[in-house]
């Protein structure tokens, strides 16, 4: 009432105001415009290069765009895979190798961004098992866990070096316990990523040396991480996909300017994560984030050539039987222009 005797006090006749509200509240009601309801399903427990999409999310870089996401951590790029060929998830970030190899069985996927271009597959052991190169690996104990991309990758690694599986004590434990059989040193060595198992068991063993062998130098030409969604997204709502890349390359820009302030954002939402890790994963990843081919293009862009060279070591190593071109695993479409 103290609103509307100001108004009338404003010149206004208080009958005509009075009656102008009335009307007012009996027009309908606009709803304003709905955001976007996403979700990112993530390969693996919240790491290091998850980081760059809760930074988006954390900084409104979503919201920006009129998309409400959420992020949820997975289960392995093969699950994440899977959950988003179902359209159960809009997005998935998950190891490109696998998203083609997914595509190849069937699944609608297409990778729309890679943000770490070179394969992040290894070994990693303990520097005084003298593990260096792929045949020190005969009759040694390797604990891997299979459906995990980076079992996958030792696979390819065996076969580019011509090592038979069998000739390798091969042990299969679940991802969760893989870190703690090398610490307790109940194997040789255990398959991971250099971003994560490498990092972790650095962190976790400082008084020993560590050793950690990159598939990519060993025959595995494959790119890394990437974002996936499925194909019915993009042809139903590419605008929704353009928007997405767009606020996620973002978090990727800014959160590589401050690795620290991006693993004090990840223990804000995920607060079992411990922060030294997230950063000293994040901080890895940063020589890989372009390939050769990709240097001066923007974050995210994948080049004809190296997905030439992923898919034929798919062919070669890891059972891909499609013939289709390179070109159906993947676009740059929804890649920003440089500026």
């Amino acid at each position: 009432m103290q609103l509307v005797n100001h108004l009338a006090r404003g010149g206004r006749p208080l009958g005509t105001l009075i009656f102008w509200v009335a009307i007012t509240a009996m027009l309908p009601s606009v709803p304003a415009s709905a955001n976007d309801q996403v979700t990112l399903r993530l390969d693996w427990t919240i790491e290091g290069q998850h980081l760059p999409f809760v930074w988006a999310l954390d900084k409104g870089y979503y919201a920006a765009e009129a998309i409400d996401a959420q992020i949820f951590e997975g289960r392995g790029s093969g699950n994440t895979a899977q959950l988003v060929g179902a359209k159960t998830d809009t997005f998935g970030e998950a190891d490109a190798s696998r998203a083609a190899l997914a595509r190849g069985q069937g699944a609608p996927l297409t990778v729309i961004a890679a943000y770490i271009q070179r394969s992040e597959g290894t070994v990693v052991s303990f520097a005084a098992s003298g593990l260096e190169k792929p045949g020190d690996l005969i009759g040694k104990k390797v604990a891997t866990s299979p459906g995990s991309s980076s079992t996958v990758l030792f696979q390819a690694m065996l076969k580019a070096s011509g090592i038979p599986e069998s000739k390798v004590d091969i042990v299969n434990v679940d991802s969760t316990s893989k870190v703690a059989s090398l610490l307790q040193h109940r194997v040789d060595a255990v398959t991971g990523l250099m971003s994560s198992e490498c990092v972790l068991v650095k962190e976790q063993s400082p008084e020993e040396k560590v050793a950690c062998m990159p598939m990519a130098d060993f025959g595995v030409n494959a790119l890394g991480v990437g974002l996936i969604v499925n194909d019915d997204t993009i042809k139903q709502n590419p605008d929704l996909v353009r928007r997405f890349v767009r606020a996620s390359l973002k978090g990727w820009a800014e959160a590589l300017k401050d690795p620290a302030e991006a693993a004090a954002i990840g223990k804000k939402h995920f607060p079992l994560a411990d922060t030294k890790v997230l950063q000293a994963q994040l901080e890895s990843v940063i020589p890989s984030i372009h390939s050769a081919n990709s240097v001066g293009h923007p974050l995210g862009w994948m080049a004809e050539a190296d997905w030439r060279g992923t898919i034929e070591t798919l062919r070669s190593y890891m059972g891909l039987t499609s013939t289709g071109p390179v070109t159906d695993y993947y676009t740059d479409e929804f890649i920003p222009e440089q500026k």
